[in-house]
C-alpha cells in the first residue's frame, strides 16, 4: 500500500516539477540567451553557431531553474492533494505526513545532487566551449563585435573601422601606445580577423598595406613605418566584452577554493608589506618632528623632506586602496564558493517549505501552489540580489550572505508547520 501511494505522490510531483522547470527555463532563456541570439542573428551568423552557443549556455540556466522548479513542483503537488482532500483521506487511513511526503524529500535530495553536478562540472566545461564557439564566430563574421564605420575603445586601444564585407574590414585605423608608452597610429588598407596560432584567447588583426606613425612623449621625435602586412594581436576578453570569461561563478568548486587560498596568501603578503611600510613611515615622521624641534628652519632641504613625506603618505593610501580592492575580490570569490553549495541545497529547503504551505490550500490546488510559489521565488531572488549588492558594504560575512536565503526558507517552514499543526 505504501509503495502505491509513494509512486502516486512521486508522479504528481514529477508532473508539476517538469511544468515548473520548463517555465523557469523558458523565462531565463528569454531574458538571457535570446537577447544575445537576436544580436547574433542580425549579423547573419549561421543558425548552427547560434544553436551551439545556446546549448553551451544551458548548464548555468539549469543551475538556477532546478531549485525554483523544485519549489513550484512540490507546492503544486501538495496543494492539489490538499485541495482535493486526498491528504485528509490518507491520514484518516493511518498514513502519517512524514511517510506520505517521503518521495518529495527523496526527490529534493536527487535534484540537489543534479543541480550541484550541473554547476560544478557542466558549467566550467560549457564556458570553455562557449568561448571557442564565440571566437570562431567572430573570426568568420567580425561585425558581431566590430560594426562598420564606428569607433570602439578596448582598454588602451581605439579601433576605427570602415566598411565590413564578409570577413574583411576596410581602411581600419588603430590608436594605441607602444611598450615604451609612446603614442602610435596604425592605418591599413584592409584587415581581417583571425585566431592567433601561438596563444589561445588572442585574436589577430591581419593588416594589409600598413602605415605606422609613432610620436615621442615630448612630441619632438617621430618614427614612420610602411609594410605590406602586419599582425596586430588583441586579447579576446578586451575586444569582446560580451564574451563569457571564466569567473568565480563559472569555476568548479575545487578550482575556486584553490584560487581563494591563493588570494588569501597574496593578501597576507601584501598586508605584511603594507604594515612594514607604514611602520617605517611613522619612524621617519617621528624623526622629522624631533629634528624640527631642535632646528626650526624653512630651508630648501627641509621643504624637500616635507614633499617626500607627503609623497610617502600618498603612496601608502594608494597601497591601502589596492588592498581594499583585493579584499573585496576575495569576498566575492568566497560568496560564490558558498553559493555553489547553498543554491543546490535550496532544493531541500524549498521542499521543506512547500509541504506546510501546500497543506493550506483549500481550493484551486495547483493554481494556489503556483501563485504562492512565484511569490516565494521572487522573495528568495530578492534576498540573493540584496545580499550580493550590500553584503560587502554592510560587513556581512560571505557565508552568512550565501546561506541566509536558505535559512529564511527553513525558518518560514518551521513557523508555518507549527501553525498548521495547531490548526489541525
Amino acid at each position: 500500500m505504501l509503495g502505491v501511494i509513494s509512486r502516486y505522490v512521486a508522479r504528481e510531483f514529477l508532473y508539476a516539477f517538469l511544468v515548473a522547470f520548463c517555465f523557469f527555463f523558458f523565462v531565463f532563456v528569454v531574458n538571457v540567451l535570446l537577447v544575445t541570439a537576436e544580436e547574433i542573428v542580425a549579423n547573419d551568423v549561421p543558425i548552427g553557431e547560434v544553436a551551439r552557443m545556446t546549448l553551451f549556455s544551458t548548464p548555468l540556466i539549469i543551475f538556477f531553474s532546478a531549485p525554483f522548479g523544485t519549489l513550484l513542483g512540490a507546492l503544486m503537488a501538495v496543494s492539489r492533494l490538499s485541495a482535493d482532500n486526498e491528504i485528509m483521506a490518507l491520514m484518516a487511513a493511518g498514513m502519517s505526513l512524514p511517510r506520505l511526503f517521503l518521495p518529495l524529500a527523496a526527490a529534493g535530495v536527487v535534484l540537489t545532487a543534479l543541480t550541484f553536478f550541473a554547476n560544478d562540472v557542466l558549467v566550467p566545461a560549457s564556458t570553455i566551449e562557449f568561448g571557442r564557439a564565440y571566437r570562431r564566430m567572430m573570426v568568420t563574421n567580425p561585425s558581431v563585435e566590430l560594426e562598420a564605420f564606428t569607433v570602439e575603445r578596448y582598454q588602451e586601444t581605439t579601433i576605427v573601422t570602415g566598411s565590413i564585407d564578409g570577413g574583411t574590414i576596410g581602411t581600419p585605423m588603430i590608436l594605441d601606445r607602444t611598450a615604451a608608452g609612446e603614442e602610435r597610429l596604425i592605418v591599413a588598407g584592409s584587415a581581417s580577423l583571425g585566431a592567433s596560432s601561438d596563444q589561445d584567447g588572442v585574436i589577430s588583426l591581419h593588416l594589409q598595406d600598413v602605415f605606422s606613425h609613432v610620436t615621442d612623449d615630448d612630441g619632438a621625435g617621430h618614427e614612420y613605418l610602411r609594410a605590406d602586412s602586419m599582425d596586430y594581436h588583441i586579447l579576446l576578453r578586451d575586444i569582446s566584452p560580451s564574451l563569457t570569461v571564466a569567473g568565480p561563478r563559472e569555476m568548479s568548486s575545487v578550482d575556486l577554493w584553490r584560487e581563494i587560498q591563493g588570494m588569501r596568501e597574496r593578501l597576507r603578503t601584501a598586508g605584511a608589506e603594507r604594515a612594514e611600510a607604514q611602520a617605517a613611515e611613522r619612524y621617519r615622521l617621528l624623526g622629522e618632528v624631533a629634528a624640527a624641534e631642535k632646528t626650526a628652519t624653512t630651508d630648501p632641504a627641509r621643504i624637500a623632506d616635507e614633499r617626500d613625506r607627503l609623497a610617502g603618505i600618498a603612496a601608502r593610501f594608494e597601497q591601502d586602496a589596492r588592498g581594499f580592492a583585493s579584499e573585496r575580490d576575495l569576498h566575492t570569490y568566497l560568496m560564490e564558493f558558498h553559493r555553489k553549495f547553498a543554491i543546490p541545497l535550496a532544493c531541500l529547503a524549498f521542499v521543506s517549505l512547500a509541504l506546510p504551505c501546500g497543506l493550506l490550500a483549500r481550493r484551486s490546488g495547483r493554481t494556489f501552489g503556483f501563485l504562492i510559489g512565484i511569490g516565494i521565488c521572487f522573495f528568495y531572488w530578492t534576498l540573493m540580489i540584496l545580499g550580493e549588492s550590500n553584503a560587502w558594504r554592510a560587513g556581512i560575512a560571505p557565508a552568512v550572505q550565501a546561506w541566509l536565503p536558505n535559512a529564511v526558507m527553513l525558518a518560514a517552514a518551521g513557523v508555518i508547520a507549527a501553525a498548521v499543526r495547531r490548526s489541525r
